[in-house]
């Protein structure tokens, strides 16, 4: 159905090629044909959120691209306060089953907004678990490494997988990032480049003294700015407290061979 030049349309289900009644969803913008957000009401919101966790294949009765849609949907109309988070987290919870990269990036961008203001929070705990267990299923099937004839949405569906995993305490993730990380600094082992930071920063959460201080040992030999850039930001990331203030005295100790800018990037 299109709306025409008109502000106000009223749809009446006797007339309607498919019939429904109020326990049934509706969707608009089928597939995101067009540039514009929908807000439902309440009852609507629900009855969508219903559908997407009826199941472990009740959500692809919705294309992926209004899976998605519901998602970014949800969370722009959320943080402009038209309606609840409680809203967007419903739409999100269905993502236990969701191993589709379009969904994920959108479900990205909240989990980003998010992080840094539940972080430390009464429901910090309550919002790990939530995450850990909808992200498990898509980084159980993409893992840490590369799969042979892998869809290149596929490849960056992992990154994704691996912050959030790692991030939110997936044991699986931390224990494979932190292999993976010492495999490199051990054996040499090639990290795809696209996945360096990624690693380093994951391969820290639950390393020691020596990936730590390995790392360090690399970024001040390296001659290559990003290269720093990229292992400042991500020594920040090991939840070692001790480690964490050595990572301090680096910035604030006279004689370290770092520029103003490096040590303005490990102090934030």
């Amino acid at each position: 159905f299109w709306m025409e030049n008109v502000r106000n349309v009223t749809l009446e289900s006797s007339s309607a090629p498919k019939p429904w009644n109020e326990s049934d969803w509706l969707l608009f913008n089928i597939q995101q044909t067009s540039y514009y957000r929908v807000n439902y009401d309440n009852n609507l919101w629900h009855l969508l959120i219903d559908k997407l966790n009826d199941g472990s294949d009740g959500f692809e009765s919705i294309h992926y691209r209004n899976r998605a849609q519901l998602i970014d949907d949800s969370f722009n109309l959320a943080t402009a306060e038209f309606i609840e988070f409680d809203i967007l987290l419903g739409i999100m919870d269905y993502m236990k089953y969701e191993e589709d990269y379009i969904p994920w990036m959108a479900a990205n961008r909240a989990i980003s907004f998010l992080n840094p203001r539940l972080t430390g929070s009464k429901v910090s705990k309550d919002y790990q678990e939530f995450l850990r267990t909808n992200v498990a299923a898509l980084f159980n099937r993409l893992g840490i490494e590369l799969i042979p004839n892998e869809s290149r949405l596929d490849r960056y569906a992992r990154t994704i997988a691996i912050n959030v995993a790692c991030r939110n305490q997936l044991p699986e993730c931390l224990e494979k990032s932190n292999e993976e990380l010492n495999a490199y600094l051990i054996d040499q082992k090639r990290i795809e480049p696209e996945y360096l930071t990624t690693i380093y920063c994951n391969g820290l959460r639950i390393g020691g003294a020596f990936e730590f201080f390995s790392m360090q040992n690399r970024m001040l030999r390296s001659s290559i700015q990003s290269e720093r850039n990229n292992i400042i930001s991500a020594m920040a990331c090991t939840q070692n407290i001790e480690l964490l203030n050595a990572y301090l005295n680096l910035a604030i100790i006279p004689g370290i061979t770092l520029s103003f800018d490096e040590k303005s990037r490990i102090l934030t």
